[in-house]
């Protein structure tokens, strides 16, 4: 099969809306099938042409769209998010499109204005009233949905009635980070406690209220003896608190996580991302970490709530502090059990393979790995 990934994949920013289009792409194509991208930036794809475009833009994407299926010819195009497939399904032409959901950003901005108030209330809504929009018309228009989790493949069925019937494809955790060994240099202190969470502020509003949360969190950690410090990651700074610690974006996270006693989640329910589960949740419990999370933080993989080693709170700040406070002590409970499951259902590799046969009956079922060849002329 030759499938053509259009998204909003961004080489300059290797994490969020980048992880899923590039780990599926990379899984089809390991999987024998040819796979093209068009993206923000695609310097860190390798495993195809691609054409890269600089900023996200209707017309931008749509020409894109149009110059690579003239020239590689895919079989179907696999566009995720509301811009990228709004432009597939215009551009596209006589080529069958999917259109994958990460999230349903309108059930999420309307989440946001729910606390908000004056020009910013005003602009949440305006906001999920296009995402909505966007939404009916992909859903409409494309060839088949694909979605990042059951609850959200049954939300877009219910909202939008769509062609057919919408596939789950869950989020997944990038084999080198299952297998990789733990690094020998670790950047804390020995003899110190330390909590990582993960949150670059710059993705997204749900983001930013998750760091507010945790410096309340941070807050009523306290100063005294054995008192974890909070490192974030992703962000340069932030609202200040005493313990809370901002180390930017991070090009090697391994260190971090695996020297980390707890891994964080602090999204309060204000912050509802109604999508898959997050690409960090799956990440900390594919290394085995100790997790501390609210019930939002565990958003589409619920049934961990039981596992040995995860703490789930309410949106109480006091509540979340002692909980990490637990978690970072020398006898807690740790991770370890159930960190097989994780590696057997949520290797990017498999996920890579189930899309492809989702994506056979719209792609005249040519799911059969076809002989690999390097393509004539590689835009960018």
């Amino acid at each position: 099969m030759k499938v053509l990934i259009a998204s909003n994949l961004d080489s300059r920013h290797p994490f969020g809306q980048f992880t899923r289009p590039y780990f599926l792409g990379a899984g089809m194509a390991e999987a024998g099938h040819e796979v093209a991208n068009v993206g923000l930036d695609c310097s860190r794809v390798t495993f195809g042409p691609s054409w890269s475009i600089g900023h996200a833009s209707l017309r931008r994407l749509g020409s894109a769209i149009t110059a690579a299926v003239r020239r590689f010819r895919p079989d179907v195009v696999y566009a995720h998010q509301n811009l990228p497939a709004a432009a597939a399904v215009l551009a596209a032409r006589a080529t069958p499109v999917a259109a994958d959901f990460h999230s349903i950003p309108s059930v999420e901005w309307l989440a946001l204005a729910r606390g908000a108030r004056g020009g910013e209330l005003g602009r949440y809504l305006a906001a999920a009233a296009k995402a909505r929009a966007a939404e009916r018309f992909v859903a409409g228009r494309a060839d088949l949905v694909i979605a990042a989790s059951t609850q959200m493949a049954e939300e877009v069925a219910r909202r939008y009635t769509p062609r057919t019937t919408p596939v789950a494809v869950p989020n997944g955790v990038d084999p080198a980070l299952l297998d990789a060994p733990a690094p020998l240099a670790m950047p804390f202190a020995a003899g110190t406690r330390n909590v990582v969470a993960t949150i670059p502020t710059a993705a997204s509003p749900s983001n930013r209220l998750a760091l507010d949360f945790l410096r309340e969190a941070t807050l009523s950690l306290g100063d005294g003896p054995g008192t974890p410090a909070v490192h974030v990651l992703g962000s340069a700074h932030g609202p200040a608190a005493p313990g809370l610690h901002y180390q930017g974006f991070q090009e090697y996270l391994l260190p971090w996580m695996d020297g980390a006693d707890v891994c964080a989640l602090p999204y309060p329910e204000r912050a509802r991302l109604y999508g898959g589960a997050r690409n960090k949740l799956l990440e900390y419990l594919a290394r085995g970490r100790t997790l501390v999370t609210t019930v939002e933080g565990l958003r589409g993989l619920e049934e961990a709530a039981t596992w040995q080693g995860v703490s789930v709170t309410d949106d109480d700040p006091a509540a979340f502090a002692a909980a990490l406070c637990a978690a970072a002590a020398p006898n807690a409970s740790r991770l370890d059990v159930e960190r097989a499951l994780v590696h057997r259902l949520l290797r990017w590799d498999v996920l890579g393979r189930r899309v492809v046969e989702a994506l056979g009956p719209i792609a005249g079922d040519s799911t059969e790995p076809q002989e690999r060849h390097e393509p004539a002329s590689q835009a960018s």
